[in-house]
């Protein structure tokens, strides 16, 4: 009578493709994948508040140093000078807007390259 050796445990287990093992597992992969999206989308929307915020902030700030510099002068400036120093600083807040805006794209873009690392994480995990 020959005995023929049993695969070890493990090796069982996921080499079983049958019943309730592949679902649950199915689930579990659904489920981990579904948290990273989330969790990519929350952070993509917390990212674009926060360069709003700071854009905002940076603007407002550039503002309140124009207009401490034009009235720390004379008082005496002609309308080119007032017309200009507007100018400069609209443009200010524009570019200070545009960073602002670039940063955020920059880090809703790690956001969604994470969230699609973990997915594929998850998927792998489930091909095993």
């Amino acid at each position: 009578m020959t005995r023929r050796a049993k695969k070890p445990f493990l090796k069982r287990f996921l080499a079983e493709d049958t019943g309730a093992v592949t679902v649950d597992f199915v689930v579990l992969a659904a489920t981990a994948v579904s948290l990273a999206v989330s969790a990519s989308v929350g952070m993509q929307n917390a990212t674009t508040t926060l360069a709003e915020t700071t854009a905002e902030s940076i603007a407002a700030e550039t503002t309140s140093d124009t207009g401490n510099s034009s009235a720390a002068s004379s008082g005496q400036q002609s309308d080119k000078d007032q017309k200009k120093a507007k100018k400069e600083q609209k443009k200010a807040e524009k570019q200070a807007a545009k960073e602002a805006k670039k940063a955020a794209k920059k880090a809703a873009k790690q956001a969604e390259k994470a969230a699609k690392k973990a997915a594929k994480k998850a998927k792998k995990a489930s091909n095993f």
